[in-house]
């Protein structure tokens, strides 16, 4: 039993019948022409998004080979950041290293002048194992040197110590002076 459609103008129509033999009632010179044009249709529309794909690939393989440049920056700037840490880490290892050095000079040093200050305010002592301090001999207003010595004689003499001149190398008033 044969079948048919309505036939457009755009499209051919192509019946087929029981005995699987196609037959066409357009004729053959309308069919190349209509297929002609259906397929430069075709083509066109193809070749159009061809080329909207070929842009798209285009414009990404220009941003593929932008952060591959980008990369190969970011790659020379990370080898030259790497480089810089080493040398302050170098650097950083040698101050540590002077720093622990300097430390114990520091030490040695400190311990050098606490056992020069033990000499030192022994010798002190030892000059003053011949000094006396005496309190409480009243100031006078017209005291000299001589005045002041005599005074000193005479209060050792009245506790029973025999103090000479020759005795006192030096005699002078400690402290602020007295007005």
């Amino acid at each position: 039993m044969p079948t048919t459609r309505a036939m457009s103008s755009s499209q051919p129509d192509l019946s087929t019948n029981n005995d699987e033999s196609a037959t066409c009632s357009i004729p053959p010179s309308d069919i190349s022409n209509e297929t002609k044009f259906f397929f430069e249709s075709l083509i066109t529309r193809l070749e159009g998004k061809i080329e909207r794909l070929e842009a798209k690939v285009s414009e990404r393989d220009n941003r593929i080979l932008d952060l591959e440049s980008k990369s190969s920056d970011m790659d020379k700037r990370n080898d030259d950041q790497s480089q810089r840490i080493r040398a302050l880490e170098s650097k950083v290892i040698k101050l540590v290293q002077q720093n622990v050095e300097l430390h114990d000079k520091l030490r040695d040093a400190n311990d050098r002048i606490d056992y020069n200050t033990v000499c030192i305010d022994d010798n002190q002592q030892y000059q003053r194992k011949e000094n006396l301090r005496i309190e409480g001999i009243p100031v006078t207003s017209d005291e000299t040197n001589e005045s002041l010595t005599t005074t000193v004689i005479k209060t050792f003499n009245d506790f029973g110590a025999k103090l000479n001149k020759s005795d006192i190398y030096r005699l002078h008033r400690s402290g602020r002076a007295h007005k």
